[in-house]
């Protein structure tokens, strides 16, 4: 009863969740693309958004009210060419530099060897537990963590982080693994994602996969692969009952 007293009845969540805000839009869309039976459609609706997006960029720069967007449009920093990209870019670029055989295009460099989170923290972390039992390290993860050291951009968004996951899958698992992970990816989305929400939110785990290590997250791996799963489970049920 205390204790019920002490927590307001009424609570206001405040999260900085831009993040979450962009990777939702992103797969949004994807999911729209996808829906688009009609490929003219589709084409007329990808165009359409570049012309407005092309106008609201003129507008910034003619119209006062819009000057404040100006503020983010700094090629010094989110250009081709600028900080924050090549802070993005530096553990591909790391990886890049360690493949020296046509092995290691084709199958890696090994699990936990790139920008994973094996790599990344676990081996690092637990390098007394595991070296033990023969697990091997790469210098990348070091370099990419001295990288971070050294940039103010790894005090900020995790949007900028070097440690993502398709670029980890494709440096532990080279061209063959990605492509076979690409495929399990087709066979969720054609066999087990039944409706928009399922689909949703394997778009989501898409979106997530160019952010940061999340392909390698076993919490939100296994939170969303739960959330298919049960909603497949829901849809199959409802099938059988119609068909009884």
């Amino acid at each position: 009863m205390l204790l019920y007293q002490l927590v307001p009845q009424y609570a206001v969540i405040v999260a900085d969740a831009k993040q979450v805000l962009i990777v939702g839009g992103i797969a949004l869309a994807l999911l729209s693309l996808a829906n688009m039976k009609d490929v003219r459609k589709g084409i007329i609706s990808v165009v359409l958004v570049v012309t407005v997006a092309q106008i609201f960029w003129w507008a910034i720069f003619n119209f006062q009210f819009l000057s404040n967007f100006a503020g983010w449009i700094r090629p010094e920093i989110y250009g081709p060419d600028g900080e924050a990209t090549r802070f993005k870019l530096f553990g591909v670029n790391a990886i890049l530099d360690n493949m020296h055989s046509l092995l290691h295009w084709l199958f890696g460099l090994g699990p936990g060897h790139t920008v994973d989170r094996l790599g990344g923290w676990m081996l690092r972390d637990y390098s007394s537990l595991l070296a033990p039992l023969g697990a091997t390290t790469n210098t990348i993860a070091a370099q990419v963590w001295s990288q971070m050291a050294a940039s103010w951009l790894a005090n900020g968004s995790t949007m900028f982080s070097p440690f993502f996951g398709w670029a980890a899958v494709w440096g532990d698992l080279g061209i063959v693994g990605i492509v076979t992970y690409c495929y399990l990816y087709f066979l969720i989305w054609r066999y087990l994602c039944k409706d928009d929400v399922s689909k949703f939110q394997l778009l989501c785990v898409f979106v997530v996969g160019w952010v940061q290590a999340g392909l390698q997250e076993p919490g939100f791996m296994l939170f969303v692969a739960s959330l298919i799963g049960l909603r497949w489970q829901e849809v199959r049920k409802q099938l059988d009952e119609k068909v009884i």
